[in-house]
């Protein structure tokens, strides 16, 4: 293990003890651990010093002044070999020192590029890239694993071509799109060393979420580089919009200017699902004032327009696609080989040919065999298939038969992000269990680690959804003690620069609670309005929704466009809810081409004008084909109207891009189950979506699988009037209220008025 030995002086203590936090307890040496003061001599020292593999000295006006540590420092310096001298290791984290301050020697050496560091995450960062650089040299088979990237030929000669071309002096950054799991990091890395980066740098890594903005994005950086305190942070984001891109491009240069790269999962943040970029980020790429390199790397599962390298020469694209066989079997080889595994060329065609998709699967399969043995891994296949599923519900099946398992998933979908500190407050003595489940979330993609040292976690925005929308619960005493621990966080300590992920799961809760909205620091950062609003809207609070929208647009000036019509928009769906006509009217004009026609189809929806509805949808369509909700609403009207036969296809298409959503499988089942010929496949394939629905998580699945045997004992089967109507009075005790059962029973009546004449409903029965 390499030893960092860190030398200090007294007055640096705070910032050597953060340093030693980001490092790690067991691989730093330094005197407030493992020297008693009273005992510290020169000897213990020398002694400590030439146990370590490096010392970094950090430099400051006191420690260049201190008798102690020049000793420690002329001690190494004198003990290294010519051929040593980088393990030595100067860092300035004073920004009084200059040069002149330093050792003769020490600035005279070519060995030692002397920088100025003033946070300890960025500097951590360097000298775990230095320290990787010493196991490299050591152990080429680690640095063989750790840079593995099989194929890509093609992509790796569109990127040298583009960045060598006449603008390459423009790029500033480098979108890289493709589905989940088929290395889009791995590219990353490999075109930064094209870009001469050293092989060791490791960069630093963001997750931002769905609907966050430049605010997100300066708070993430912030935390990297310390630049600002939480006073100057909220003090900035009150400024106008082109000043908050000024600040992300100075912080941005603090990184830069520590020779740092920044890898960003963009999660639909950096690239929208519109296949544009936003607006803040266009600001920031545009700026002249930007640092000249390409330092900043954006992963992402959405391909950008075609021309989007054209608006916006500083950005390059490259879309990655799924390795073919040739480069799956070669990856698969080479992981074998670096393991000391022998694998029949037979056996490895059985894995090759399974694994269709992702390198992290070939990876895993290796890993796999090595671990249990090829028998055992063959046996396994179908858990690693799984890696990289989209589908959410086999993905929450993994962690749904463990209570602990699957209490951290409920957990964790309650952030946006959360921070390990706050994990490790809430489970205390069985922290280190949950480490190990997060380990298996991480295996199968369902999260992801970020920030300086990876000190968050966050959950894929897809599985956090669909367990906030499907009202998922843990049991009420870890729910107290839940709220208990954040309780505590917020009142000892809400600085967004200590830990962001508590700062802003306060705000979030306050907004819904509506508490202190008055208070205009609530509102500084959109996205947790944004998000704040949504799920006040999935709760059917819509009022709460409008007076948290007017709330914040009363000061709209200082959001880009984008952020400030996503508002309006979540305004202007609780204003259709609420039927508010006039005021939707008010509103509408700010929203422009598919939106605009989305939400008005929306507003004749709620007042029950299905005709003028279905048009303005196909309106919206014609301009975005693959809006979605624009086809769940189409066909929701279309069923208003008893269009079954035309609503078939569309209903049929939501449901295979969607199976889980037991509101598409609803909706594709009344299409189906109303043809007029009902073939022995139709048959099987309604019955597999009643099975859908009754074994999915949804909060609302024996309704609606009640409401739909009503229908398929009715038009599939065509049982007798008396079976069915035994069905819908057993369906209607149990759920009075329901409107799917109310609607089933009322359509069957209408078309068998005849049968019905001397036969009537359970008395509790209403239309």
């Amino acid at each position: 293990m390499i030893k960092v030995f860190i030398s200090h002086s007294s007055a640096q203590k705070d910032f050597a003890q953060q340093l030693v936090e980001l490092l790690g307890r067991d691989r730093c040496i330094i005197d407030c651990y493992d020297f008693e003061s009273a005992y510290k001599t020169l000897d213990e020292i020398y002694s400590a010093i030439e146990e370590s593999t490096v010392v970094a000295f950090l430099a400051t006006k006191d420690s260049l002044s201190s008798e102690w540590c020049m000793k420690e420092i002329d001690y190494a310096y004198s003990h290294l070999k010519a051929d040593q001298k980088q393990r030595l290791w100067p860092f300035v984290i004073d920004e009084k020192v200059t040069l002149d301050d330093m050792p003769n020697w020490m600035v005279k050496d070519e060995a030692y590029n002397i920088k100025y560091f003033k946070s300890p995450k960025l500097l951590a960062r360097d000298i775990e890239q230095k320290n990787r650089k010493i196991i490299w040299d050591k152990n080429p088979l680690i640095k063989d694993k750790e840079t593995a990237l099989v194929g890509r030929n093609e992509e790796i000669n569109i990127f040298e071509e583009k960045i060598l071309s006449s603008n390459y002096q423009n790029i500033r950054a480098l979108f890289i799109s493709g589905r989940e799991g088929v290395g889009k990091a791995s590219f990353a890395k490999k075109c930064m060393r094209k870009n001469g980066y050293p092989e060791e740098l490791e960069p630093f890594k963001l997750s931002l979420g769905i609907k966050e903005s430049i605010e997100d994005f300066i708070i993430a950086l912030n935390l990297i580089t310390e630049t600002y305190n939480s006073q100057e942070l909220e003090e900035i984001f009150k400024r106008e919009p082109k000043e908050k891109s000024k600040v992300a491009v100075k912080i941005l240069n603090n990184l830069y200017n520590n020779r740092s790269v920044l890898l960003v999962d963009d999660n639909m943040c950096m690239i929208l699902p519109n296949r544009n970029i936003p607006d803040w980020l266009s600001d920031i790429l545009t700026n002249e004032d930007l640092n000249p390199q390409l330092g900043l790397y954006v992963l992402s599962k959405i391909t950008p327009t075609a021309y989007i390298e054209t608006r916006i020469p500083q950005i390059v694209h490259i879309s990655l696609k799924p390795l073919n066989r040739a480069d799956r079997k070669k990856l698969f080889y080479k992981f074998a080989i670096m393991n000391d595994l022998s694998i029949p060329d037979r056996e490895a065609d059985f894995f090759v040919d399974r694994l269709l998709q992702s390198p992290e699967q070939i990876i895993n399969s290796v890993m796999a065999i090595k671990k249990m043995g090829l028998t055992m891994a063959k046996h396994d296949i179908e858990e690693l298939i799984k890696i990289g599923d989209s589908k959410i519900k086999p993905i929450i099946e993994l962690f749904n038969d463990e209570e602990e398992e699957r209490n951290l998933l409920i957990i964790l979908s309650r952030f946006d992000f959360i921070s390990f500190d706050v994990l490790e407050e809430i489970y205390e003595e069985r922290y280190r269990e949950i480490l190990q489940v997060i380990k298996k979330m991480l295996f199968h993609g369902v999260a992801n680690t970020f920030g300086p040292s990876d000190i968050f976690i966050r959950l894929d925005y897809s599985l956090s959804d669909y367990i906030r929308r499907n009202k998922f619960i843990i049991p009420k005493d870890l729910e107290n003690h839940v709220t208990d621990v954040l309780e505590d966080r917020i009142a000892s300590s809400n600085d967004i620069t200590q830990d962001a992920s508590v700062y802003m799961y306060n705000i979030k809760r306050r907004i819904i609670e509506g508490k202190n909205n008055n208070d205009n620091r609530l509102f500084l950062i959109p996205s947790i309005v944004i998000k704040s609003i949504m799920d006040l809207y999935n709760k059917m609070a819509y009022k709460d929704v409008i007076k948290v929208c007017e709330n914040i647009l009363r000061d709209s000036s200082r959001f880009y466009l984008d952020v400030k019509r996503e508002i309006i928009y979540w305004l202007c769906l609780a204003l259709c809810r609420l039927k508010d006509v006039d005021r939707f009217r008010s509103y509408i004009n700010d929203i422009e081409g598919a939106d605009k026609d989305f939400l008005r189809g929306f507003s004749y929806r709620n007042i029950d004008n299905y005709e003028e509805a279905e048009h303005f949808y196909k309106q919206a369509l014609k301009k975005q084909p693959s809006m979605q909700r624009a086809k769940r609403e189409l066909v929701t009207v279309m069923l208003a109207q008893r269009k079954y036969e035309e609503a078939l296809e569309m209903a049929a298409y939501n449901f295979n891009h969607n199976p889980e959503n037991t509101y598409h499988a609803h909706a594709y089942f009344r299409c189906l189950v109303k043809k007029k010929k009902i073939k022995n496949e139709d048959l099987q394939v309604l019955e597999e979506i009643m099975g859908i629905v009754q074994n999915s998580f949804s909060d609302k699945k024996e309704e609606l699988f009640a409401a739909m045997e009503i229908e398929f004992h009715a038009y599939a089967l065509r049982d007798s009037p008396s079976n069915i109507l035994q069905l819908i009075n057993k369906a209607q005790k149990k759920f009075p209220k329901s409107l799917n059962i109310n609607r089933a029973a009322y359509e069957y009546k209408f078309k068998q008025e005849m049968i019905f004449k001397n036969q009537s409903f359970s008395e509790d029965f209403t239309f």
